[in-house]
């Protein structure tokens, strides 16, 4: 009778736990063993020149190449003789054939750093070797991120001895809440833009990241844009497309 009534507990209470537990982890494994590797991809300059400029594009997570392409699409006839390279995420995704940047389940933004920390190294090799193979300087280079691509972006931007043309920040922030001052990176133009009704990271990031950068100096400015949710839309692209043509 004893031996009935467990086996009832664990068939009504302790399985379907252990059940859902197998699953989840199967869930996480399944993008460590069946994700594709990150690839780099390039969008030639519509003139046909060799490229003069380089815009190096950093995806969201768990995205790919393909959604940050979008801009390349979008700017690609007001620059023409520019080059816009996408490489893709070093972390892999739930969706095998997506990526992400660093993990941030659970975490506010100003307590991703440490994950951010460790995407550092790579990101500053892919700038260095885009840069190196389309024989491009930093001064002549934009560094263009959306979401967690934009948090990479500034954060690799921050501790390289370079001056970038520009850095544009598409709905992302600054991780963590010390700032390292760069004096290469002073007069760079950064543009910080969020959309006001963004449901993934909070707009109030906009003002946090805006502080934290002027605070050290930093040529840094700031565009909020009513009635944008956490997307590349239209009215985003055209803000971060303005201040591009007035840092030329």
């Amino acid at each position: 009778m004893v031996s009935g009534n467990i086996q009832t507990v664990l068939k009504l209470f302790i399985w379907p736990y252990i059940t859902v537990a197998i699953l989840f982890v199967l869930v996480l494994l399944v993008p460590v063993f069946f994700s594709k590797e990150p690839q780099t991809y390039s969008y030639a300059p519509v003139s046909a020149n060799k490229a003069q400029e380089l815009f190096i594009l950093f995806h969201g997570g768990n995205s790919t190449y393909l959604n940050i392409m979008e801009v390349a699409e979008y700017y690609a006839n007001h620059f023409p003789n520019a080059a816009f390279v996408a490489p893709e995420g070093i972390k892999p995704s739930f969706d095998p054939y997506q990526r992400k940047w660093y993990h941030a389940y659970f975490l506010k933004p100003n307590k991703t750093k440490n994950n951010v920390d460790k995407t550092l190294p790579v990101v500053q090799n892919h700038i260095e070797k885009i840069m190196e193979q389309y024989e491009i300087p930093a001064e002549k280079t934009y560094l263009l991120g959306f979401s967690q691509g934009a948090v990479v972006a500034l954060h690799a931007a921050l501790r390289m001895e370079k001056s970038f043309a520009g850095i544009i920040l598409l709905s992302g922030y600054i991780a963590g809440e010390e700032v390292p001052l760069n004096e290469h990176l002073l007069d760079t133009p950064i543009l910080l833009t969020h959309g006001s009704l963004d449901n993934i990271i909070d707009p109030r990031e906009l003002d946090r990241t805006y502080q934290l950068l002027d605070d050290k100096g930093y040529n840094v400015n700031k565009v909020l844009v009513e009635g944008v949710k956490h997307l590349k839309e239209k009215p985003l692209l055209d803000a971060a497309l303005q201040f591009i043509k007035n840092t030329q």
